[in-house]
C-alpha cells in the first residue's frame, strides 16, 4: 500500500487542475492487516476504478504507516497528539484531515461504491462533506470528503481534534473526538467553506428506497471499516442488523459472531435495534441471548436509546426481558 503520492504540486496538475480546484485524486485507507477486509471492499474499489478510470484519475491506498507520515508532514506539531489515541480509529480519522490538507482529491471510505462519477458535483475552491441521513447520531459523514490541496478547513479540523482531546470529560466517543460530530462542529464553524453534498444522491441510508435508486451516484455499506471488535462474523452480524435482515443475523450466529461486538462509536448490535426502531430484531437478539443491558462509552443502553428516539415498540420488548431501568449515563440521567 502506499506509503507516498504525487506532491500537491503534481497532483493540482492532474484533470481540470485549475486554481482551487479539487484534483481528480481518489484516496482510501484500508487496514495492513488484509484479513479484517470485509468482502465487499474490493468490489467498491473496482468501482471507483471504473467511474474515474486512470490514466486521467489517481487511485491511492494509504495504510498505517502511510496515513502516520501524512501528520507528520501536514501537522507535524500534532504528531505526538496522534500517537497517544486510544482507538485506530481515531487515527485514521485524524489522518484524513492531514491527507486532504497535503494533496487535495476525494478522499472515500473503503465500503463506499460509486455508481457514478461524484467530481462534477464537488464546487472549485470548496471543501465537500455528504449530509447524513443517520441524524440521531450525525448531521455530515467523514466517510466521504473533498477539497482543494492546502485548505484551512483541514488545519481547523486538526486543531479542533485536539482541543477536544485535551478537555477532559466532556468529549468520550470516537464519534465526538474525531468523527462525525467533530466534524459536524467544524462545518458550523466554516459554513462558508463548505458545499454540503445531498444525501438523496450521495451516501443515502441502506434501508431508504433511495440506496438502489437510478439517480444515486455514490452509497455506503456501514461496515464500520476500523472497528477493532469484530470479526467478518462479526461485521455480518452487525450489517444485518443494520439492514433488518432477521436471516441473516441468525446466520451470523450460528457462524460463530459476537453478538457483543463493537463498532467504532461503541455501540452493539442491540444499540442499534434499539435505534432502528426494530422491537422484532431485539426479541431475536434476546432469543440468541445478546446482553440487551450492553452500555456503549457513555453507558448508554438500548433502552436509554429507544427512550430518546420514542420508540415504544422496542421500549416494550426490552422490557419484556426485565433490562434495568435504572442504569445511568455518565452524566447520572436514567433512562
Amino acid at each position: 500500500m502506499a506509503s507516498s503520492l504525487v506532491s500537491s504540486k503534481e497532483a493540482q496538475a492532474l484533470g481540470n487542475g485549475g486554481q482551487g480546484s479539487v484534483c481528480q485524486v481518489v484516496h482510501q485507507t484500508a487496514p495492513s492487516d488484509r484479513s479484517r477486509w470485509d468482502p465487499r471492499w474490493e468490489r467498491c474499489r473496482q468501482s471507483w476504478q471504473k467511474v474515474c478510470p486512470s490514466p486521467e484519475f489517481v487511485h491511492v491506498l494509504w495504510d498505517d504507516d502511510g496515513l502516520r507520515s501524512l501528520v507528520e508532514e501536514a501537522f507535524p506539531e500534532y504528531l505526538e497528539v496522534y500517537d497517544r489515541y486510544e482507538q485506530h480509529i481515531q487515527r485514521v480519522d485524524f489522518a484524513r484531515a492531514a491527507m486532504l490538507y497535503l494533496h487535495g482529491g476525494l478522499y472515500v471510505d473503503m465500503d463506499v461504491e460509486a455508481l457514478g462519477n461524484p467530481f462534477p458535483h464537488l464546487p472549485s475552491g470548496k471543501v465537500s462533506v455528504v449530509g447524513s441521513p443517520y441524524t440521531q447520531n450525525e448531521r455530515h459523514q467523514n466517510s466521504m470528503m473533498a477539497s482543494p490541496a492546502g485548505h484551512p478547513f483541514w488545519r481547523a479540523m486538526a486543531d479542533e481534534a485536539v482541543r477536544r482531546r485535551s478537555t477532559p470529560g466532556v468529549y468520550k466517543t470516537t464519534w465526538q473526538l474525531t468523527g462525525p460530530q467533530m466534524l459536524d462542529a467544524v462545518v458550523d464553524a466554516r459554513p462558508q467553506d463548505v458545499h454540503v453534498l445531498p444525501t438523496g444522491k450521495f451516501n443515502p441510508a441502506m434501508q431508504s428506497p433511495h440506496f438502489t435508486a437510478p439517480h444515486v451516484i455514490t452509497r455506503h455499506f456501514c461496515t464500520s471499516v476500523w472497528t477493532h471488535t469484530m470479526d467478518i462474523n462479526g461485521m455480518l452480524l452487525y450489517q444485518a442488523v443494520q439492514a433488518g435482515d432477521y436471516e441473516q443475523v441468525e446466520q451470523a450466529a450460528s457462524a460463530g459472531a459476537d453478538l457483543e461486538c463493537r463498532d467504532y462509536a461503541g455501540l452493539a448490535p442491540a444499540h442499534h435495534a434499539a435505534l432502528r426502531g426494530d422491537a422484532r430484531m431485539v426479541r431475536l437478539l434476546a432469543v440468541l441471548r445478546a446482553d440487551l443491558g450492553s452500555r456503549d462509552k457513555n453507558a448508554t443502553t438500548p433502552l436509554h436509546y429507544a427512550v430518546q428516539v420514542s420508540k415504544i415498540e422496542v421500549v416494550q420488548a426490552l422490557l419484556e426481558h426485565r433490562v434495568d431501568t435504572q442504569g445511568r449515563l455518565l452524566e447520572g440521567s436514567a433512562a
